[in-house]
């Protein structure tokens, strides 16, 4: 490695500790990491139970290598708003899940880190399941919870009302890509090669058995044909509302995808479509959104992969590097099939707070004095210093508690704009700057409504699909 680029790689590492000074709100909060399964916690004898994968005949089968779908960490937590600080304290009673709620609320009064460790388990007759639950609490006092099957099932009841159940159940069901390289990663830990070919060899022919319907299709499917003579070239087909209307075989295969999913009875004004089939359209479009990502991540991996380190004749328009930086922020933008929303990096409320300052520093700038890569970077880490979080006294700084993969994602996001921006022959600056499919406007727009709170709406739509006919079990 040459000197440049060590120094490069000594700066990147510089990051690594970034987080909030203590001033500010997010040590005032329990970070929640979940851990499933947690195989380690099964008692003797005991035999594992996984959760079929959520959507395992609508989605396509996660690809074995999660860098090229850009997960780069499959941590799962959430973050929960310290209301008191008592100490850990738990109260037994004669339900587990409310002493289950208990747990969580004890946990949550401790800022600091905690774990949520699950596994879910059968015994010799393998009909009795049963979920055990570890909690460890910030201070290091533990918690262990068991609950039948049939009380998780009413706990899963209310996991939209509650965000760490909802990351949860998130995990435990597979419903994103990065929770399938969680599970796939315990089950390695604790069984090597044989029990991820085994999972494998389980779902294979099961994924993308049911690819989600067009608008046409799902159209064509609500419309039930009656047992009257057709009239005309016509036919009279069974709305849902329950309602007949006459309407030509070939008319559905000519309308527009818009068209279908719109479509309504003529006499009540119903859509023919019911939520059902909103959710499959849903999850069509995220499964061409996972396309195009994987095809823009195998872009910028192989700028990633390069060294860029020459040194710059001409000075660098200030438009250029915060159209990089844009861009670079983009690129690790993650689909909701991929991650979880709550734990995308754009999602956080730090993220903002670099943003923000990154770009203050340069929308007043015309040019960059940076003479090479180098300099560039330490201008770069030099305005990450600057953002400020919650206020004038809450600056980031190189100690304290910081959220798990936030700070790897940082060093991405700063290494591709610097390799993006010099991947940019020094010739393009000066025919113009070309703005990227996402703009820093819209970034910003999309920044100034992060809050440090995870609102679990956000998922709602997608996952709902899995508690309303979309899972196959």
């Amino acid at each position: 490695m040459d000197p440049a680029t060590a120094s490069l790689a000594e700066l990147a590492r510089s990051l690594g500790n970034v987080t909030l000074a203590k001033e500010s709100d997010r040590l005032a909060t329990t970070i929640l990491s979940m851990e499933s399964p947690a195989v380690e916690l099964m008692p003797e004898g005991a035999e594992l139970d996984v959760e079929v994968p959520s959507l395992v005949a609508q989605g396509e089968r996660p690809a074995p290598d999660p860098r090229t779908i850009g997960v780069y960490d499959n941590s799962f937590f959430v973050v929960l708003p310290t209301s008191a600080l008592n100490p850990f304290a738990v109260q037994q009673s004669h339900d587990a899940v409310a002493d289950l709620f208990t747990v969580i609320e004890a946990v949550a009064r401790e800022p600091g880190k905690g774990v949520l460790q699950m596994v879910s388990y059968s015994h010799d007759d393998g009909n009795t399941v049963q979920h055990l639950f570890k909690l460890t609490a910030p201070s290091g006092r533990t918690a262990t919870i068991v609950l039948s099957d049939a009380q998780w099932r009413k706990l899963l009841k209310k996991q939209y009302r509650h965000p760490w159940l909802t990351m949860l159940s998130t995990l435990v069901y597979r419903r994103s890509a990065r929770s399938h390289y969680h599970v796939r990663g315990h089950l390695y830990r604790a069984f090597g090669d044989h029990a991820l070919a085994v999972d494998e060899r389980v779902w294979l022919d099961r994924w993308d058995s049911q690819p989600p319907r067009s608008a046409r299709h799902l159209l064509y499917a609500r419309l039930r044909i009656s047992s009257e003579e057709p009239r005309d070239g016509k036919i009279a087909e069974l709305l849902p509302c329950g309602h007949y209307e006459n309407i030509r075989k070939i008319q559905i295969f000519a309308m527009k995808s818009p068209a279908c999913s719109s479509y309504s009875c003529e006499q009540c004004g119903c859509r023919v479509l019911l939520p059902e089939d909103d959710r499959e359209l849903m999850l069509r479009t995220e499964r061409r959104r996972t396309k195009e990502h994987i095809r823009v991540t195998a872009e910028w991996q192989v700028l990633d992969d390069q060294v860029l380190d020459h040194s710059m004749q001409n000075l660098m328009p200030a438009s250029a590097l915060r159209c990089a930086l844009a861009a670079a922020l983009g690129s690790l933008r993650l689909p909701a099939l991929v991650c979880p929303p709550e734990l995308s990096f754009l999602h956080f409320a730090e993220t903002s707070a670099v943003f923000h300052a990154l770009d203050d520093t340069l929308k007043d700038m015309q040019t960059i004095n940076a003479r090479n890569a180098q300099e560039l970077f330490e201008m770069l880490v030099d305005c990450v210093k600057l953002a400020r979080f919650d206020g004038p006294d809450s600056a980031l700084t190189l100690s304290g508690q910081l959220l798990p993969g936030w700070s790897e994602d940082l060093k991405r996001w700063l290494t591709r704009t610097h390799s993006d921006v010099l991947d940019q022959a020094e010739v393009s600056w000066e025919y113009g700057i070309e703005e990227p499919v996402t703009s820093m406007a819209e970034l910003a727009s999309m920044m100034s409504n992060t809050t440090i709170d995870h609102d679990p709406t956000g998922m709602d739509d997608l996952q709902a699909l899995v508690h309303h006919g979309g899972v196959d079990r």
